[in-house]
């Protein structure tokens, strides 16, 4: 299809595609949640998902973090920070249909705590500020799996409540005052004494 696909129909398919992965994980385990699952079958899962979505594009799984941003025209002269990992992979790298790298996709299973993102999102920003007069990566993505159980004082679903605003927060602060981290999130989905939900957190320049 011609076209490419805008930024908030790519943060629907990660939301989409965590979704799909929780859903096939419980009918092809018998009952798992996906919590129980390698990262790599979220991963996957969303990458079929951004494959099948309407608009041009092309995305790759584990791209070389290095190659990805040569790619772009994003590595230059001088060394490249620490937080963009540049020896390791991204889990998932977005292409323009004409063949540059547009968008950095990390993806968490069981995120709950801070430390399980910070360097994710820092990554992201690490890739957005890399030359960026010259990159051809405009945006970058972190989506997640979350779940909680009843606690003896808070139900399932009021500690995902809570937990959507201490992500709120906090991916803002890490990002910093040149960026904005937008989140968005499923349906909380309660079931019994437990409820998860598929989160995507936005980030892109102010």
């Amino acid at each position: 299809m011609k076209g490419k696909i805008s930024r908030l129909a790519v943060v629907d398919v990660c939301l989409d595609g965590v979704a799909s992965a929780q859903n096939e994980y419980c009918n092809m385990s018998g009952g798992d949640w996906v919590c129980w699952a390698p990262e790599y079958f979220i991963t996957t899962t969303i990458a079929r998902c951004l494959h099948q979505a309407k608009g041009s594009k092309y995305v790759t799984i584990e791209n070389g973090a290095y190659d990805a941003l040569d790619y772009a025209g994003a590595v230059g002269k001088g060394r490249l920070h620490g937080d963009i990992r540049s020896n390791g992979r991204f889990d998932l790298l977005l292409w323009w249909a004409k063949g540059d790298p547009r968008a950095v996709i990390e993806v968490k299973n069981r995120v709950f705590n801070k430390t399980q993102y910070q360097s994710d999102l820092k990554r992201i920003t690490g890739v957005l500020k890399r030359k960026k007069s010259q990159s051809s990566i405009e945006f970058g993505a972190f989506a997640f799996y979350t779940a909680a159980d009843d606690s003896s004082s808070k139900r399932s679903h009021e500690i995902l409540e809570q937990r959507i605003e201490t992500i709120k927060n906090n991916a803002q602060e890490i990002v910093g005052d040149d960026f904005k981290a937008t989140l968005h999130i499923s349906d909380i989905v309660i079931e019994d004494t437990s409820s998860w939900f598929a989160g995507c957190i936005l980030v892109e320049h102010t």
